[in-house]
């Protein structure tokens, strides 16, 4: 398809749903999880200390509620106690993913602090 100009390009219009609690079980394969646990060991040596990191858990638009992989975008920020992801980061890593995957969530480490529950960010 061509263009005359860019302002005929339109970007889609996200999907939300607004969720009235938070859910008690979620759905993630083996390979997303290992995935997660694996991000957070290869931070930890390759720093040899441990940093917060944030990602995007993914999707099959055909069955959004299972997380199947995790994204990892580039951070704009990673210390011990504070990451940060802005929303150029986002539309970067949005764009390059394949037309059948979405952004169902967000994941995050929470490097060496001891945190055994929801942070205020969280």
């Amino acid at each position: 398809m061509r263009f005359k100009n860019l302002s005929q390009l339109k970007r889609p219009k996200p999907l939300e749903i607004t969720l009235k609690s938070l859910p008690q079980h979620i759905l993630m394969a083996e390979y997303a999880k290992e995935k997660a646990f694996k991000i957070s060991e290869l931070v930890n040596m390759t720093f040899e200390e441990s940093f917060e990191w944030y990602g995007f858990t993914l999707a099959d638009q055909d069955h959004p509620e299972l997380i199947i992989d995790i994204g990892l975008p580039q951070n704009d920020l990673n210390l011990q106690d504070y990451t940060a992801l802005g929303s150029e980061r986002i539309a970067q890593f949005q764009e390059l993913m394949q037309k059948e995957m979405l952004i169902n969530g967000w994941i995050h480490s929470h490097g060496a602090l001891n945190y055994k529950h929801f942070s205020h960010t969280d």
